[in-house]
């Protein structure tokens, strides 16, 4: 059975709206935040709806995964889901900056002597992709709003929105130096 099937046979046994949380970590965040997308949207379209009208509501959570898609992506994402999406993500994972040139760019500098040697590579990835991705840098003033663009600190949280949501963390550990830029 798949997964619009199963929802649609659960949807016609209760009375009220489902409540249905995609969630996932590391490379099942992306893929979360894409099959909760596709289930939203799923929900407009007759011919593929699986509740049946009845107001069923979608809900993301992403930790420590890449940002999927492009600008576009991101602006219909936040369109379909809006608030019911949280993407939990450590600014000192390398992983999390997968996707972005701007993100990639930061990985030399993560661990120091450590992944600085990433950079030749990092530049050639960046220098041959970057014109397939397009998503705007990531700009940002702390505590100031540059457009859809926010970052405010929460308890040595960093909240910073652009396309999907992020509350990213950063902190300082003798395993890790890096100090979380301010």
């Amino acid at each position: 059975m798949d997964l619009v099937t199963w929802l649609a046979s659960q949807a016609s046994q209760v009375a009220t709206p489902l409540d249905v949380t995609v969630t996932g970590h590391s490379k099942a965040a992306a893929l979360a935040q894409a099959v909760a997308l596709w289930l939203r949207e799923a929900l407009d379209v007759p011919p593929e709806r699986w509740d049946a009208g009845r107001g069923a509501r979608v809900h993301c959570y992403a930790f420590a995964g890449p940002t999927p898609g492009n600008a576009a992506f991101a602006r219909r994402f936040e369109a379909a889901l809006g608030a019911t999406h949280h993407h939990v993500r450590n600014m000192n994972d390398i992983i999390t900056h997968a996707w972005q040139p701007d993100e990639l760019r930061q990985i030399p500098a993560l661990y120091g002597s450590r992944t600085a040697l990433f950079k030749p590579v990092i530049d050639t990835i960046v220098a041959t992709t970057e014109s397939l991705i397009r998503r705007p840098p990531r700009r940002c003033a702390r505590g100031r709003g540059l457009g859809r663009e926010r970052r405010d600190t929460l308890g040595g949280a960093r909240v910073h929105q652009i396309g999907l949501r992020a509350r990213e963390y950063a902190h300082t550990s003798p395993r890790n130096p890096a100090t979380p830029d301010t």
